[in-house]
């Protein structure tokens, strides 16, 4: 009569049937997503950050989804495992990954991991996740009655939210039991990057438009930053004071104006969302004129109106600081207390000035790696908190989206210093054409 016969199908998105026929199914299922990460580890050579976002962001929610709708077979995702740390991971950082350091990268970002899961381990409990959020319907189905939407509704957020609790304990121990096995100046890093929450760059699709993309060494440069270890392909001498070039001497030497330049283009993007909030921001306002012992007129990075109280004229002064330069690390100095010392010190500079002409002096203090001082905290939250209320928009998104733009200037500011030229190149002098003469047309 033409009826077909099958064992196993597909049904509401996972497979359904017989233990070997929804292996097979797998099986090929795994086969693609191999080819897919294949083509996608050769694409990273040339665009890591962007291959980075398509993989967390589209292929392993695939996988993750298939684990919750269909059981068993852990063992079939570890092609996909071997597949990800033998070309994915490798081909994003340009470089050799040590076996110790793929544990950590399985990690969220929030505990120094770069969210590249471990399908093996999402197998086992992804299932068993959502097997407990939907009980009630199971009950109701294999019990005939009658569903309280609002009874599932209220079960499965709880449900979701007790296993993401029991997740990330489980991640925090993890992280730190990988963190202590790395090498000490690697683990003052990353321990860094978890406690200042510096990760949220990492989280965000590149985009143009907004100012997120990055190059591919500006990418795997923040990457090796981030893990502490050196940047590829650095130079080997210093071309503003020709010393032995590295990351700890570039992000320190002064030669060239690169330190400013960086700093200026944080100041830049301080003053573009305070704009956005408030409106009428000054750039390097007077605070003092030079007189008696002060030589030079005194100025803040820029100023605004009403961001702490009233009417009344805030000013702000930024600064980066790169809190592994030799001399913290020998006197063994923390990131808080290197942060705690440059904002004291902008506030002795500033702050009895600014109380004569009755106005307020804010340090806006951060690491090279984005790690913000508290004062800096306190700035954005009110950033956050003016333009959620005028854009209608959430606090929580609005304050994701200000610190993200913080941090990837901050990155870019630090990328001026390790690959930009000390060396000063003049022009032609063509500016008012007077050049033009030596030349024939």
């Amino acid at each position: 009569m033409g009826v077909e016969i099958v064992y196993a199908s597909r049904y509401l998105g996972g497979f359904i049937g017989r233990e070997g026929e929804v292996r097979k199914f797998i099986e090929a299922k795994v086969e693609i997503w191999k080819r897919c990460l294949n083509l996608m580890s050769k694409a990273a050579i040339k665009y890591p950050q962007a291959v980075y976002g398509a993989f967390t962001k589209s292929l392993q929610s695939e996988w993750t989804f298939l684990q919750r709708v269909v059981s068993g077979c852990d063992d079939v995702y570890g092609i996909l495992k071997v597949e990800m740390q033998c070309s994915l991971i490798p081909a994003l950082f340009g470089r050799e990954i040590l076996d110790r350091e793929f544990g950590l990268f399985e990690l969220p970002v929030k505990f120094g991991g770069m969210a590249l899961r471990n399908q093996v381990r999402t197998a086992d409990f992804s299932y068993k996740d959502s097997l407990n959020a939907t009980s009630i319907i199971q009950h109701a189905i294999s019990n005939r009655n009658k569903i309280n939407v609002f009874d599932h509704n209220d079960h499965v957020k709880n449900s979701l939210k007790n296993s993401k609790a029991l997740r990330e304990t489980e991640y925090e121990i993890q992280s730190e039991a990988i963190i202590d096995e790395l090498p000490v100046l690697q683990k003052k890093v990353v321990q860094r990057v978890i406690e200042g929450k510096a990760s949220g760059w990492l989280s965000v699709l590149p985009s143009v438009r907004d100012g997120f993309d990055l190059s591919a060494q500006q990418f795997r440069d923040r990457l090796a930053e981030r893990y502490g270890r050196e940047p590829l392909n650095l130079p080997m001498n210093c071309d503003g004071c020709d010393e032995n070039f590295s990351l700890a001497h570039a992000l320190d030497c002064k030669k060239g104006g690169l330190v400013k330049k960086g700093h200026d283009y944080v100041r830049d993007e301080c003053m573009r969302l305070a704009d956005l909030a408030w409106g009428g921001v000054t750039v390097e306002p007077l605070i003092k004129e030079a007189s008696g012992r002060c030589k030079e007129d005194l100025r803040a990075d820029f100023s605004v109106q009403g961001v702490w109280e009233g009417t009344k004229v805030a000013f702000f002064d930024n600064r980066i600081v790169n809190a592994d330069a030799t001399g913290r690390v020998q006197r063994n100095i923390s990131w808080k207390s290197a942060l705690k010392s440059a904002a004291r010190e902008k506030r002795r500079k500033y702050q009895h000035v600014c109380e004569d002409i009755r106005a307020s002096i804010t340090p806006l203090v951060c690491t090279v790696d984005g790690c913000l001082h508290r004062e800096f905290e306190a700035f954005l939250k009110r950033l956050a908190m003016r333009l959620s209320s005028k854009w209608h928009k959430t606090y929580s998104v609005t304050m994701g989206w200000v610190k993200v733009r913080i941090q990837f200037a901050i990155l870019k500011a630090v990328d001026l210093r390790v690959r930009g030229s000390r060396k000063r190149y003049h022009g032609l002098g063509l500016e008012d054409g007077a050049g033009l003469g030596y030349f024939s047309f």
